[in-house]
């Protein structure tokens, strides 16, 4: 998976580099403000570089922007289908907005997609999205 990482990560211009390197940083100091200017700049360098949607729409979710996120994951799969990271973010936005159908049909994605170790872990997300679509409450399930 590191290797599918680094691949998703590169892009021949060394300033996108410097874009995603420091938004992530900067999300990961829970200095969302300062993420959102550096990956929009990497957006404004290259609007088809998916690895750019897909940094946004994790740096909306955690901010609680799920729609906003949903938009720049849907940007990453259309350029990248396979992205297995985007699909499993889009099922957690869409449990937090219960769209538990839909979720469920996020995390089962994930899970073609993923090596059968990690899958494994997602079999109990899309169970959990199944069972609250047909209203079933969850322990330790939280929705907004």
């Amino acid at each position: 998976q590191k290797l599918i990482w680094r691949t998703w990560n590169f892009h021949p211009d060394a300033q996108m580099d410097y874009f995603l390197a420091n938004g992530r940083r900067a999300m990961e100091e829970n200095d969302f403000a300062a993420a959102e200017s550096f990956l929009l700049s990497a957006v404004s360098l290259d609007e088809q570089f998916s690895q750019a949607h897909f940094y946004l729409g994790q740096l909306y979710y955690y901010r609680g922007d799920y729609a906003q996120s949903l938009e720049h994951l849907d940007q990453t799969l259309d350029s990248q289908p396979e992205h297995f990271a985007a699909h499993a973010l889009r099922g957690l936005n869409l449990m937090q907005l219960k769209s538990y159908s839909e979720a469920e049909s996020a995390f089962q994605e994930t899970q073609e997609l993923l090596p059968d170790f990690s899958a494994r872990f997602l079999a109990s997300d899309a169970s959990a999205a199944r069972a609250m679509a047909f209203g079933v409450k969850m322990p330790f399930v939280t929705t907004t």
